[in-house]
């Protein structure tokens, strides 16, 4: 991929005045930039590079005003849509916020506490991706899972397509009466055409305050559950929903009126109720106790998803919650459990008061789960088919062992944990029903070919394999993946820099493996024009291709797959120097069904 340096730039001081108090003092207004990357869901680099990593964010901006796609910027995993039309793409949960959008989320801190004037976020490519900043106020430093850090919105909106070119984003900010070290970004790629890249979150503020008492403003919360905005459908008055409003309710007015309600079959009341969000489910059901006891009907809970409160998930919410999960088979608690919120002692008791169904369950980016998790897992919810592990830093080696006990799994992802070969083998070894598994981005997995191997004597249903940045994985390994799982639909072989085209590995894989619909091969600099031909002889059903890197491709190879490949969607050609821009263009007009990918660089 291309780099970029450039000098760094100095911040600026400000001034700011502010009369307020009637004074005529001036106040400085501090421009700070993001001192670390504290937390993230996910990366386009590896885990132990900087080039498109996560952490790139932290220091002063060095791209802006430049524009395109540079090795020093922030990147995330996925953009667009393409993931979840991909094979591998979970089921989604019927039942979703109107006002949640979020896909990924990133972390920093600022080595001094400011009471915040402005956020400006360096959008250096794809712009548009932000939805969310979030405020905390953490009395522990700069650690968000010490059970003292609680988040406030600052701003959110919706997704929005702006125009190609760098850009500070810096949207109004709601006032807060607490100085802040700690901004979260949350960002949605829905609507992107590439990857977002991200240069530098700064940090715009004063030492004191700079608005007069009187002056409307919200609250950072003292080490208690709370709730700062909500989806549409619940009301204004609502606003100081807490999490206290999760807990199981005992006591209602005798007199409470129940409205229409009352003369409503219950059939009709329990469906009008099943388009609502947990949020005003659990508001309804305070209001009166017919609507309560039809509010806490376990056919309501058949799906839970909790992700887009995981600000307000705590043990008290399981807790609360647990009486009406009886019928529950889908569960996500993806990014809950920040801030030390959820034990898995209160985890534990949730699943047994629940008596759970469970066959799914998401806990992506959950710093509570860890090897006692998995082993309640085990204990609780034993059909368990669906486990989704993705960025859970605490499991390792230890709990991986854990998840041989689920002898129905089908999908399983990994995405980022610290598994080692050891476990990953133990794992695949005892589920043979394994049609999903997503090993991106494992870094303490030592050889990739041995996992190949591993898979393909062991997982002939084999549907879905992301093996994204794996390390020594070989054209052995790749080769033995395709004559033992000729059903692979999906297999995303980015960064595997050690295959070599020349070893025939990619010929065979389109061979044996004729139901692909997605291969990404992205910098691969060896895939080659026999490689393409491969392809448009044999994958029909191919939807998505990514070569994003090689020489070695040329024009007429492309065009072939192109006109053999009659479901083709999206094809990533950036980086290949045998591929022009006005090649492509051409290529959009005469074939408009494809979404054509060409990444470049505008310094």
């Amino acid at each position: 991929m291309a780099t970029f340096s450039s000098e760094r730039r100095q911040d600026e001081l400000l001034e700011f005045s502010d009369h307020s108090s009637g004074d005529d003092n001036t106040s400085v207004v501090v421009k700070i930039c993001a001192q670390e990357v504290v937390d993230f869901s996910s990366q386009y680099g590896g885990e132990t590079r900087l080039s498109y990593s996560a952490v790139n964010l932290a220091g002063k901006p060095n791209i802006y005003p430049n524009y395109g796609d540079f090795t020093q910027a922030c990147v995330f995993r996925t953009y667009g849509l393409w993931w979840k039309l991909a094979p591998s793409a979970p089921k989604p949960y019927k039942k979703k916020f109107s006002s949640f959008y979020s896909e990924d989320y990133i972390v920093v801190s600022f080595e001094e506490r400011l009471y915040p004037v402005a956020v400006k976020i360096y959008e250096t490519y794809n712009p548009g991706a932000v939805v969310k900043i979030l405020a905390a106020d953490s009395l522990s430093g700069t650690s968000v899972d010490t059970g003292k850090t609680r988040w406030l919105t600052l701003w959110s909106g919706k997704p929005v397509e702006t125009p190609q070119r760098a850009r500070i984003f810096s949207p109004p900010l709601q006032k807060i009466d607490s100085p802040i070290n700690m901004l979260r970004l949350e960002l949605c790629h829905q609507l992107m055409h590439y990857y977002t890249e991200l240069d530098c979150v700064v940090l715009c503020g004063t030492k004191q305050r700079l608005f007069s008492e009187g002056t409307e403003t919200q609250k950072l919360p003292q080490f208690k559950p709370f709730m700062q905005d909500h989806s549409d459908a619940v009301a204004d008055d609502l606003k100081a929903l807490t999490l206290n409003d999760f807990k199981e309710i005992s006591h209602l007015p005798g007199e409470a009126c129940s409205g229409l309600f009352e003369i409503l079959p219950a059939e009709v009341v329990l469906l009008i109720l099943s388009y609502l969000d947990i949020l005003s489910l659990c508001t309804l059901a305070q209001t009166c106790r017919l609507l309560r006891d039809q509010c806490y009907d376990h056919i309501l809970y058949i799906e839970l998803d909790l992700q887009p409160v995981w600000h307000l998930v705590c043990n008290s919410t399981l807790l609360g919650l647990a009486k009406r999960c009886q019928y529950l088979q889908r569960l996500n608690l993806s990014w809950c459990g920040k801030a030390a919120a959820i034990s898995n002692t209160c985890f534990g008791r949730f699943l047994q008061d629940s008596q759970s169904q469970l066959t799914s369950i998401q806990l992506n980016c959950c710093p509570f789960v860890n090897s006692e998790t998995l082993r309640l897992l085990a204990t609780y919810c034993q059909d368990l088919r669906e486990i989704d592990l993705s960025s859970c830093e605490q499991v390792d080696s230890i709990a991986a062992l854990q998840l041989m006990l689920f002898k129905k799994l089908d999908r399983l992802n990994l995405y980022r944990t610290n598994i080692d070969l050891h476990s990953i083998t133990c794992v695949i070894r005892s589920c043979p029903e394994i049609q999903h598994i997503n090993l991106g981005s494992c870094s303490r997995i030592s050889n990739y070919t041995e996992v190949a191997f591993e898979l393909g004597n062991h997982c002939p249903k084999l549907k879905t394999l992301d093996f994204w940045r794996a390390r020594f994985l070989t054209d052995d390994g790749l080769i033995h993946l395709a004559n033992k799982c000729p059903l692979l639909e999906e297999l995303d072989l980015g960064w595997c820099t050690e295959l070599r085209s020349q070893s025939g590995c990619f010929i065979k894989l389109a061979e044996r493996c004729k139901h692909l619909k997605k291969l990404f091969v992205t910098a691969n600099r060896t895939v080659c024009d026999l490689d393409i031909l491969a392809l448009a002889k044999n994958s029909h059903c191919l939807q998505q291709l990514d070569i994003l890197g090689t020489r070695e491709v040329t024009c007429q190879a492309a065009e072939k797959l192109l006109e053999s490949c009659k479901e083709l969607i999206m094809l990533d050609v950036s980086f290949c120097a045998s591929i022009s821009e006005n090649i492509v263009q051409l290529w959009r007009k005469q074939f408009p069904h494809v979404n054509f990918k060409k990444s470049f660089q505008n310094s």
